[in-house]
């Protein structure tokens, strides 16, 4: 079951406000952790929305970084902040309609191209195993042998919530139930105000078998282990609790060598 994308340009001017919500900000910091240096790698990242981790990448010394999103709207923010954003070195980030969902052709970098692939909070809008798979088809396509996939994916702690359960700036509703999983209503409770789409919230297992599907193999599932600068009331015991019952998880797979 697809995701209707028109849920993506009701949020686009909203949607940078997520990053400061404790979870976000908790799976930022685990994902750069997870990716480790990109210095002059080639980088792919999927489901890029306003191009956050894409023009982190690009700072951070990548030699070049294609950020792919479904939505157009999404992606005319991340373009504007670009060119508001000096620090970005000028011909390393391109951004780029598509569908991670559906066979890839990408224009702004070949097959095999890729030493990483970035998806944070991007495999959640698979809704079943065959939509899983193809995403995995598309990321085993574009990476080099020996390249890395680094995603985001919902933890089972967040199946855990009762619908509307506020947990650390997160809460879910469930719509419907799908096989090894649910259709849920997901909100990030920033500051400014609330942020609400679709997305689905699947047994891992139905990750592992997409990712073996394409031929990778490495595969983990690792939990958080660091957490961010304190905001406001935030202290190691809040943390703690955090890391008891993350509501994320980071996926990392490698494309085999072909040696």
């Amino acid at each position: 079951m697809a995701i209707d994308n028109a849920q993506y340009e009701k949020v686009v001017e909203t949607y940078d406000s997520v990053l400061g919500t404790a979870a976000r900000r908790c799976d930022t910091l685990n994902m750069f952790h997870a990716i480790g240096s990109v210095q002059d790698k080639y980088v792919l990242d999927l489901s890029t929305g306003t191009g956050y981790f894409a023009r982190a990448l690009s700072k951070k010394g990548a030699k070049h970084v294609v950020g792919v999103d479904v939505s157009e709207g999404m992606l005319d923010v991340a373009r504007r902040l670009v060119e508001s954003e000096p620090a970005v070195p000028e011909g390393v980030l391109a951004y780029e309609v598509a569908d991670v969902f559906k066979p890839l052709n990408l224009v702004g970098c070949s097959e095999a191209s890729r030493d990483v692939i970035t998806g944070a909070w991007c495999l959640n809008y698979a809704g079943d195993q065959a939509m899983m798979d193809q995403a995995f088809q598309n990321i085993a396509k574009y990476l080099k042998p020996g390249g890395r996939f680094v995603g985001v994916i919902p933890n089972v702690g967040s199946a855990e919530l009762e619908d509307d359960e506020i947990y650390f700036d997160f809460s879910i509703r469930r719509i419907e139930a799908v096989e090894g999983g649910n259709l849920c209503r997901l909100t990030m409770h920033a500051k400014e105000q609330p942020v609400s789409f679709n997305a689905y919230i699947l047994e891992h297992s139905i990750f592992e078998k997409g990712a073996k599907s394409a031929g990778l193999v490495n595969i983990t599932l690792a939990n958080p282990t660091l957490v961010p600068e304190f905001v406001g009331n935030e202290d190691e015991a809040y943390w703690n609790g955090y890391l008891a019952r993350p509501l994320f998880t980071v996926m990392t797979a490698t494309k085999p060598d072909s040696n």
